[in-house]
């Protein structure tokens, strides 16, 4: 059956292996709806949204292309991971070549272990841990020197109650750390031990963390 015109999508807390006509892979991560749009003479896909982790059959005749936004990834036999949340997206080269074509025209090309941003941050290609990056394939959240509100941000979208930092004063500290994706208490404990915060007793719907006044002034944050 052909996949040429399909479009994929996950849940929250949800992930999907899609095998394609020409041999190619794809693994959705959470939340995420994906274009196949395959022709003659291009590969074409579309991430609307999400995440998704590319294994690339090698075709010189028809170029991968991996559409997120005004990005334009470009791709021969390789395996990469584009994700899109909101207006951020990040393009990470876990094997072979991929070249990428930014909204302002600007063109990158990355190698292996390496990460594009956008919008551009103080460095538009960093050098990360593919490995960590790609960890979700295994139904892990890796954080790295993530800032706490980037870290809540990943954690709820697999789903479930969802963590509301009532601290904007600590949004911006950050964590390192490996937790089961969509395990929200062994997070939460986690970073209540670290920070002197707390989980609010009036949590309903959501997991609230609020400052612990008793442990603020004991604690030397970086």
């Amino acid at each position: 059956m052909s996949l040429a015109g399909s479009t994929f999508q996950t849940e929250p807390g949800a992930q999907r292996t899609v095998a394609l006509e020409d041999g190619s892979r794809l693994r959705l991560n959470t939340d995420t709806s994906l274009r196949v749009r395959y022709g003659a003479g291009q590969r074409k896909l579309v991430l609307e949204r999400g995440e998704a982790l590319f294994n690339v059959a090698h075709d010189a005749a028809r170029p991968f292309v991996v559409a997120a936004g005004e990005v334009r990834v470009t791709a021969i036999g390789t395996q990469f991971d584009v994700a899109r949340w909101d207006d951020r997206i990040s393009v990470t080269l876990v094997e072979g070549r991929v070249s990428i074509v930014a909204p302002d025209g600007n063109a990158f090309q990355l190698k292996p272990g390496e990460q594009w941003r956008w919008p551009p941050q103080s460095r538009q290609v960093q050098t990360v841990s593919a490995a960590n990056v790609v960890a979700w394939t295994q139904g892990r959240i890796v954080f790295d020197n993530r800032t706490l509100d980037d870290a809540i941000a990943e954690v709820n979208r697999y789903g479930g109650k969802p963590i509301i930092l009532d601290a904007p004063a600590m949004a911006r500290k950050r964590i390192s750390g490996t937790f089961e994706a969509g395990d929200k208490q062994s997070f939460v404990k986690a970073v209540t031990a670290f920070l002197p915060l707390r989980e609010s007793a009036a949590g309903g719907q959501d997991i609230r963390l609020v400052v612990d006044e008793g442990r603020q002034e004991k604690i030397s944050l970086p």
